[in-house]
């Protein structure tokens, strides 16, 4: 028994251990820190990601070479069953993490097991008709959005706020101990800046949520709600590898009780399908019934799905375009409205931006400038959580690529700098009514002086004898649409407060 619980146990703990250690450090290398190339596999597990791959393919139509190792990860599903789930999806390694430090509520009603299945054809439905929201619900996309939008600018701050702290006390000894501290931290965790980001709240208390369910069952999220454990499961249901018994023993319940799935039926039979190889029916079999192995017969139970709930999950994923086709917004985005958003540089068109964009955040974590921001309905509902230019938060950085490089779908294509250099994502324009010069009187060349172009694409009238505050010329910056390429560095910088005197819009025309 002990050799089982040995042989059963240890190699996963060791394998969700370097998984869950090797995501941290891919997610801590997306953190600008002053450099302009990435040169590590930073979406590794988006590329082993099959929903995300789904997903983008049905909604852009295309498939992409990038997610060739999803290959790789249903063949084996289809031999060793649900094992990603359970040995290397970084998620169930989060939350296998947190579940020993939550005590477990007596909770008796749950969800259907099927919500996921359902949930899964509502977003491969709504897939086909080119509204991608699989990055919504993939739990590697929630994992690195809440990562990089709420719980690593949560843990910098209070990081800064303590060392700030330390400095402020001025504690000889403590001080010099603390330098060497921050210095390591600096250069290996923590950020180059602090980050702010719309939307940290919502996503601090969306992650937290799932975090919670851990004290109602053991993988909550995995049992009842995660599409990626559905579509593993449709594979993992015919797959090679058994389980022997194919149900509860008449005189032995234990294997249900351990199971941190739950992957049984009310009838005590067997669900391969929502088994995610943790093994401990393995390991506190006193009898040593239980075992797996390539070839027993596959008597198992499928999921007992119900066609009105499918028909009905098939006919809400349809329904998704057109009624996001109606929404006053559709109109906004085709006119050439202020309140159409600005998109990434290197961005595709918006409609196959958008089915290919999981949200899952990197650009975001990768701006130097923290003005790319998770949207929320102001490029449409299809948009939220996609990453948009905030101007007056943090402008685009005029030879800066990176968020191109760490786009896993190509929503944001690699750009070189000559590209980046051309490439235009915007038009500022001057509202005269809030211009120091226009409505002050008062001389202001802070965006003139701040526009990057090679030929300034913010230049100033000639004096025609008007005088400013202090006795000089006065003189009005006015915009070249034809040289402006929207990265925002003017309404950043205006020293106007609140809403900027110069503002950039999305609108790309050259007059």
């Amino acid at each position: 028994m002990a050799n089982r619980r040995h042989t059963t146990s240890i190699p996963r703990r060791i394998t969700q251990s370097v998984i869950l250690l090797g995501f941290l450090v891919l997610f801590i290398t997306t953190t600008y820190r002053g450099g302009t190339e990435i040169h590590y596999p930073i979406n590794l597990f988006f590329q082993a990601d099959p929903l995300a791959a789904l997903g983008t393919a049905l909604a852009s139509r295309s498939l992409d070479p990038f997610f060739w190792p999803v290959v790789l990860v249903l063949a084996a599903t289809l031999i060793l069953g649900r094992f990603f789930c359970g040995w290397f999806c970084p998620m169930g390694a989060v939350l296998d993490t947190v579940r020993p430090l939550l005590r477990p509520l007596d909770v008796k009603r749950v969800p259907s097991r099927n919500l996921k299945y359902y949930l899964l054809f509502l977003l491969l439905i709504a897939a086909a008709f080119s509204v991608n929201l699989a990055g919504l619900f993939d739990p590697i996309s929630i994992l690195i959005r809440s990562c990089t939008l709420a719980v690593y600018p949560l843990l910098s701050s209070a990081a800064f706020a303590v060392f700030d702290q330390i400095y402020y006390w001025d504690i000889p000894v403590i001080t010099a101990g603390s330098e060497a501290v921050y210095g390591v931290l600096r250069d290996t965790v923590l950020p180059f800046q602090q980050g702010f980001f719309l939307l940290s709240a919502l996503s601090f208390v969306l992650f937290g949520l799932i975090l919670f369910a851990e004290k109602i069952r053991p993988r909550f999220w995995c049992r009842y709600l995660c599409p990626l454990g559905a579509l593993l499961s449709l594979f993992a249901g015919v797959s090679l590898l058994k389980r022997k018994p194919t149900g509860l023993c008449p005189d032995c319940q234990e294997c249900n009780d351990v199971c941190e799935t739950g992957a049984f039926d009310d009838d005590g039979r067997f669900l391969k399908g929502e088994c995610i190889l943790t093994l401990s029916c393995v390991r506190s079999c006193e009898k040593e019934r239980a075992v797996y192995g390539i070839g027993f017969p596959p008597r198992t139970s499928a999921p007992s799905l119900t066609r009105r709930h499918v028909v009905t999950s098939l006919i809400a994923g349809a329904a998704i375009p057109p009624l996001l086709a109606i929404h006053p917004r559709r109109k906004l985005k085709e006119g050439l409205g202020i309140d159409a958003v600005i998109r990434p540089p290197g961005a595709r068109e918006e409609s196959g931006f958008l089915s290919r964009c999981v949200k899952c955040g990197e650009c975001m974590m990768v701006c130097p400038t923290g003005g790319l921001q998770p949207d929320l309905g102001r490029g449409g509902l299809e948009g939220i959580y996609s990453p948009i230019l905030v101007p007056r938060i943090g402008y685009c950085e005029y030879q800066c690529t990176l968020c191109g490089q760490v786009c896993p779908t190509g929503a944001i294509e690699k750009l070189s700098v000559g590209e980046k250099l051309e490439t235009v994502i915007g038009m500022a324009y001057i509202d005269t009514s809030r211009c120091l010069p226009y409505a002050h009187g008062i001389n202001c060349m802070v965006c003139e002086e701040h526009c990057p172009t090679a030929d300034k694409a913010i230049k100033f009238n000639e004096p025609i004898g008007e005088t400013s505050t202090d006795g000089s010329q006065l003189r009005k910056p006015y915009v070249i649409n034809e040289l402006c390429v929207g990265c925002g560095i003017c309404e950043n910088k205006c020293p106007v407060g609140g809403k900027g005197a110069i503002i950039v819009t999305s609108e790309k025309a050259k007059y």
